[in-house]
């Protein structure tokens, strides 16, 4: 593994065990066929620069996570899928809370943001985690909640969100 970038100011590592963390499940990482997660789902895409997004549930309800994603997002959330934190730990990635961290204006970061922190990992042990990952999601299974509806971008009142 290369070398793990450090903390930003206002973020902080989130300690492992029974939490779980909600990934919004969207079209690019959703298997059509099976309907279920994809095989990218649980990896970060090039958009993502290594740290791809979750809520943690101590701070936000999956349903609410969902909701805010659907108003809020770039596309549609299709589904809801949990990991635990202690699903994290044991690929030996950490997870990091960035609800607090500064953003550039005009971004918006949804309630109880975090990521896994992939950077400085190599292709390889980013298919090991994503295949781990995956696997204990498909073990749980989704997150039941309702679609509120997507609100597409040129759609929203930008005073209201």
């Amino acid at each position: 593994m290369g070398e793990v970038p450090e903390l930003s100011e206002g973020e902080i590592e989130v300690g492992y065990g029974p939490e779980r963390m909600w990934r919004q499940m969207t079209k690019h990482i959703w298997d059509e066929v099976r309907m279920r997660p994809g095989t990218l789902a649980f990896q970060p895409s090039t958009a993502d620069a290594g740290m791809p997004s979750f809520s943690r549930e101590t701070k936000v309800t999956a349903q609410a996570s969902r909701d805010w994603h659907q108003k809020n997002a770039r596309s549609a959330s299709l589904a809801v899928w949990p990991i635990a934190t202690s699903d994290v730990e044991d690929t030996g990635l950490r997870i990091v809370d960035d609800e607090d961290a500064a953003l550039p204006q005009g971004e918006k970061r949804a309630p109880g943001h975090a990521y896994i922190d992939y950077r400085g990992t190599s292709n390889a042990t980013r298919r090991d985690v994503r295949a781990k990952l995956l696997r204990r999601a498909l073990q749980y299974q989704e997150e039941p909640t309702t679609d509120s509806g997507f609100v597409p971008l040129e759609e929203r009142d930008e005073e209201a969100s």
